[in-house]
Parts: structure tokens; sequence; C-alpha cells
């Protein structure tokens, strides 16, 4: 690939980027780009999770697109979760 023309319809097999068009949806009111840590989505399941600084865990679909759109959350026993990912079969 060579221009940006060619990568605007290209549907990624995953995604762990905090920022992007397919995870507008993971931020809540009043948040900033550093409080979530970490992005892990799967585009083939459908599953996106994220792992933020006060340690919660939310599974969310992927791609999520909207803002303040429902998601599962998990707290975690870390005040601070730094790296997640969904290590699962499709």
């Amino acid at each position: 690939m060579t221009s940006t023309e060619e990568i605007k319809g290209v549907h990624w097999a995953s995604w762990t980027c905090v920022s992007g068009l397919e995870v507008n949806g993971i931020w809540p009111k009043y948040s900033d780009i550093n409080d979530i840590n970490s992005v892990d989505g799967n585009y083939i399941g459908q599953v996106l999770v994220t792992a933020d600084d006060y340690g919660i865990i939310k599974l969310f679909r992927y791609p999520c697109l909207r803002k303040g759109t429902f998601s599962f959350k998990i707290l975690s026993n870390l005040s601070l979760t730094e790296d997640f990912r969904v290590l699962a079969e499709n």
C-alpha cells in the first residue's frame, strides 16, 4: 500500500490503538487520551477489550463507533492496568 486511499476501506483483523474511528465509543464522558491504557479489538470475533487507569476492564462489541456504547465492566485487582490482550479463538 502506498496511499491513504488504499487504506481507508481496509478492515484490520485486530486493533490495538486507543484512538481511531473503530474505537470512538470506548471513551467515557470527561475522560482524556491518557485514561485508557490498552485496547485489543478483534474484527472477526467482534470483541473489543479496554483497560484503564482505574483498574477497570471493559468489554465492547467491535467496532465500537458511537460514544456512550454499552459495555460490560470487570474490576481488576490492580489499581492501574497498563496492558491487556484477549487470548481466545474466534
